[in-house]
């Protein structure tokens, strides 16, 4: 599998080196959320495995990329009070039938101990697929997509996600959740799709 050597500790963008603080672009513009854990490459062969879960159904990828996440956990890395999958909006999850992001949670949180909550933020907007659009139209596409349901008795959460891209997706939830009175925000997702500087490249859609 396309594991990721060398990541930026704050966003989980893949760099060419080791870097023990955030990569330039995180300290010109920090993030909402405090760190990523991001192991693998959206790279063949494990494209087949994400667009099955997401778009075809096939639930029982989720397991297997949810012992791949798994595996890559470090022993030391703090496990969060709760597990937030990035929330579908409700015309979307009846489309699909399905939230690929819960799935992957739940399974996480079977594994790890750490439950689930599933009712603190909703997607108030439909908006278009982000695997539709460029970098620039994905970051306009999310703003104000979420809206707090509930207040966040946490300190301490993960944002669970199939793929980030630009991370436009996880800022806006993780943008929510702060506000909600979160301090310690991770995003854990099971890869780490490329972008050029005009959006998203083509091959990792």
């Amino acid at each position: 599998m396309p594991l990721i050597q060398h990541a930026c500790p704050r966003c989980g963008v893949e760099l060419a080196n080791f870097v023990a603080t955030a990569c330039g672009e995180c300290q010109r513009h920090p993030p909402q959320f405090d760190s990523a854990h991001i192991p693998y490459r959206y790279a063949p062969p494990l494209i087949p495995f994400i667009t099955g879960l997401k778009f075809h159904a096939r639930l029982a990828e989720a397991r297997f990329l949810a012992e791949l996440f798994l595996s890559s956990l470090p022993a030391t890395l703090p496990l969060p009070e709760c597990l937030i999958p990035v929330p579908l909006h409700s015309q979307r999850l009846r489309e699909r039938g399905y939230n690929q992001a819960l799935e992957l949670a739940r399974l996480l949180s079977h594994r790890l101990n750490v439950p689930i909550e599933n009712h603190i933020v909703q997607r108030q907007l439909h908006t278009q697929p982000q695997s539709e659009l460029s970098g620039d139209s994905r970051r306009r596409n999310m703003r104000h997509v979420f809206q707090l349901k509930a207040s966040a008795p946490y300190r301490h959460v993960a944002i669970i996600d199939d793929v980030v891209t630009t991370g436009s997706t996880v800022n806006e939830l993780a943008r929510v959740l702060r506000q909600a009175g979160v301090e310690n925000i991770q995003v854990w997702a099971i890869a780490r799709a490329k972008t050029t500087l005009a959006g998203v490249s083509r091959i990792e859609i």
